[in-house]
């Protein structure tokens, strides 16, 4: 799988963090995937009871890896500034989105 790491720290999130949930939206699985989906092929949309964000991962062709974050209130509506993480690779990606998790301070200004 092309973004195993990726799930793997998804997965692992999900069974760790009651409430938490992902909505995966990538195209990077098609078997014919037209030029939008090419240019979007990773786009997941996850929310965090934990730490209190919704989080976008997401690869738009290239090396545009990026994790972006926004804090969420009780009713799951964003508030305050986003913050973008932006990674190198597939597996840089997954070890700031572990890191994001386990170290919530990380990536805040």
């Amino acid at each position: 799988m092309k973004y195993k790491a990726l799930y793997s720290v998804l997965e692992k999130r999900m069974a760790e963090v009651s409430g938490f949930q992902y909505d995966d939206r990538s195209c990077w699985h098609l078997t014919c995937p037209t030029y939008v989906d090419r240019l979007h092929s990773l786009w997941i949309i996850a929310v965090d009871p934990a730490t209190r964000r919704r989080i976008w991962i997401t690869h738009d062709g290239g090396s545009d890896f990026r994790i972006s974050f926004k804090s969420i209130d009780e009713q799951m509506n964003n508030y305050g500034p986003i913050r973008d993480i932006r990674c190198t690779s597939r597996m840089d990606l997954a070890s700031k989105l572990q890191k994001l998790f386990s170290e919530p301070n990380t990536f805040v200004d």
